[in-house]
């Protein structure tokens, strides 16, 4: 068997396709590294969403929500209940200012 018919392979459609293993194995080398930094670029992603997720789940506790399970519940209910204070806020400014 001849070199070159070591170093490239006759496709099914006559073409001729690189079969160097030199050549194989720097481009898998090369995609690996390249998923190696996607992987690292990923876990640094995670840690920061992770610490961030932590901090304002403190944030939540020092504002008295420890049940976190139903927070766009939590939320409306304090919406409506700031709603509520300042409708009663206008209302009495406007009777004290209708007596001055």
């Amino acid at each position: 068997m001849s070199i070159d018919k070591l170093t490239t392979k006759q496709s099914v459609t006559g073409m001729t396709q690189a079969t160097d293993p030199t050549k194989r194995l720097e481009s898998l080398k090369k995609r690996a590294d390249e998923i190696e930094k996607k992987k690292m670029s990923a876990e640094a992603e995670l840690q920061f969403l992770e610490k961030q997720h932590d901090e304002l789940l403190l944030q939540l506790k020092e504002l008295g929500i420890e049940d976190v399970s139903d927070l766009p519940g939590t939320i409306l209910a304090y919406e409506q209940e700031i709603e509520k204070q300042l409708h009663e806020l206008e209302t009495n400014i406007s009777e004290v200012e209708s007596k001055v």
